[in-house]
């Protein structure tokens, strides 16, 4: 899958399979690349109210009340999604939605469903130096919270993260400021394992997800470390 805007500012997207190119969409309005399915699909959003799932030779079609930003598949197959107002579950045909705080939902920076159908949104702290924060969702209601990255003292809004790797139950957060580590966040309880990086590694190592679990860290000499 891949998606591009041509020199006249037109979004496109396209999907690269068995040695062909085949145009998806096109538009003036910005596609988002949301999830890929287990089955080959690719969710995407585009413009203001269209969600739409895209497989081989077909297109899905949902309306939304805005343009979803992120999203991501849950184990029974539906994909939950959040844009500007509301969380949208869509499965088996049909769109469920929950309003949400717009302040909530502005901070969100990954979609990621918990094994026993709640969902969690990482979010992006409210104020400066707070870290990377999390909540739980169960019946379109904030039912837990958690602190994946703690910020710290004098340290204002220098937290950086972003999301590594998905594995079943977890999620690995690479965190580069201001302490390179990698966190671990269970998505069944809340809980965030920190794991500082080898600082002999230095500081433009790179973090890849390990097959089996956890981070490999490959510093500039090919040297590793598992984390």
């Amino acid at each position: 899958w891949l998606s591009a805007v041509d020199g006249r500012g037109t979004y496109r997207l396209y999907r690269l399979a068995a040695g062909q190119v085949r145009e998806i969409a096109s538009g003036d309005e910005p596609i988002v690349a949301l999830a890929v399915a287990d089955d080959g699909r690719l969710w995407f959003s585009r413009g203001t109210d269209l969600l739409a799932a895209a497989g081989d030779g077909r297109l899905e079609r949902y309306a939304l009340h805005g343009q979803a930003t992120h999203g991501a598949p849950d184990e029974a197959g539906g994909l939950w999604a959040v844009d500007a107002s509301r969380l949208y579950r869509v499965a088996g045909g049909k769109v469920v939605s929950y309003p949400l705080a717009e302040g909530l939902l502005a901070r969100v920076r990954h979609v990621a469903p918990a094994p026993d159908g709640s969902v969690w949104l990482l979010l992006r702290a409210g104020q400066p130096g707070r870290g990377v924060e999390a909540v739980r969702i169960r019946g379109g209601r904030v039912v837990q919270e958690a602190t994946v990255v703690r910020g710290l003292p004098g340290q204002a809004g220098t937290v950086q993260a972003a999301l590594l790797s998905e594995r079943g139950d977890a999620r690995l957060i690479l965190v580069t400021a201001p302490e390179r580590m990698v966190i671990r966040f269970d998505l069944a309880t809340g809980a965030a394992a920190r794991r500082i990086l080898p600082a002999e590694a230095g500081d433009w190592a790179q973090v890849l997800p390990a097959p089996e679990g956890g981070a490999l860290v490959v510093d500039r000499h090919g040297r590793r470390w598992r984390v």
